[in-house]
């Protein structure tokens, strides 16, 4: 029983994976067509990987449901630290969201690193941009 919860539970993620995939193909459709269809390709995986996983979990299959996804969440951090490899309009250059996105938004938390992102990346009219060096007392870093 508990295997066929653990298969359960990793077709389950897998279509969640697939949804946010979809859900955000759109904006980046507009950004740029290959960013889009990249996202339409990861989803259609993460869809059909569902039914495979259930109805034939071998080793081979988990296997590469892990490098799958791990190899997604590798592009994206690397697309947030390193820069976007190889194609598109960005080719070689970071997101505008840098490692804020990588940050959990857990309520306090989350706020905190919202507002520090809008503050720091906000002109100030006399001192240009601001560093981040200058935060609100009694944050911590």
């Amino acid at each position: 029983m508990g295997r066929e919860r653990t298969l359960y539970a990793a077709a389950a993620l897998s279509l969640l994976a697939a949804l946010v995939h979809l859900w955000v193909a759109p904006e980046h459709f507009e950004e740029w067509w290959g960013y889009g269809v990249f996202f339409v390709v990861a989803a259609a995986a993460q869809i059909l990987y569902v039914p495979i996983v259930v109805l034939l979990p071998t080793r081979i299959v988990l296997l590469l449901g892990i490098a799958g996804n791990l190899a997604i969440v590798v592009l994206y951090l690397l697309t947030r630290t390193v820069g976007i490899p190889l194609f598109g309009p960005e080719a070689g250059g970071w997101r505008d969201s840098a490692l804020w996105t990588c940050v959990p938004r857990y309520p306090s938390w989350g706020s905190r690193w919202r507002w520090a992102q809008r503050y720091c990346a906000t002109p100030h009219p006399r001192e240009g941009v601001r560093s981040c060096s200058s935060w609100p007392s009694g944050w911590s870093r």
